[in-house]
């Protein structure tokens, strides 16, 4: 089993008069992790199994995929490296080699589209959700 990580949540509440407004910030370490967790809702891949070592295309593909997803969303190498608990240099590669392979394998780029809309739907939906009572 992979260890725990600890992520820090910071809460900002804002009331307003004669209604609460709530908003809920989170850091990008949790952003992060959310694009493991559309990955694996998409491909329907356990977590445990992107984050391994493991060498199997489909899961080094899909480590490709969620990778760039993050350097998209502005993530720096060594951040990414650290979510999917590998070196920044490894991630530096699987950026190169995603930019071929969205060129030359639809099937891949459906996949990382499927992953990207779920990610930004995901993140969307977490980074500020707002409840009026």
């Amino acid at each position: 089993m992979a260890p725990k990580r600890i992520v820090e949540v910071n809460l900002q509440v804002q009331v307003s008069d004669p209604d609460i407004d709530i908003r809920i910030n989170v850091t990008k370490q949790v952003i992060s992790h959310l694009v493991i967790h559309a990955a694996s809702k998409v491909t329907e891949t356990p977590v445990i199994d992107i984050l391994s070592s493991s060498r199997k295309r489909q899961l080094v593909n899909i480590r490709k995929m969620c990778s760039a997803v993050l350097r998209s969303d502005g993530q720096s190498y060594p951040s990414i490296g650290r979510v999917l608990n590998t070196d920044h240099s490894t991630i530096i590669c699987y950026c190169r080699k995603h930019a071929d392979h969205l060129l030359m394998e639809r099937d891949y780029a459906t996949l990382y589209n499927r992953i990207l809309n779920t990610y930004q739907t995901l993140k969307n939906g977490q980074t500020e959700s707002k409840c009026d009572h």
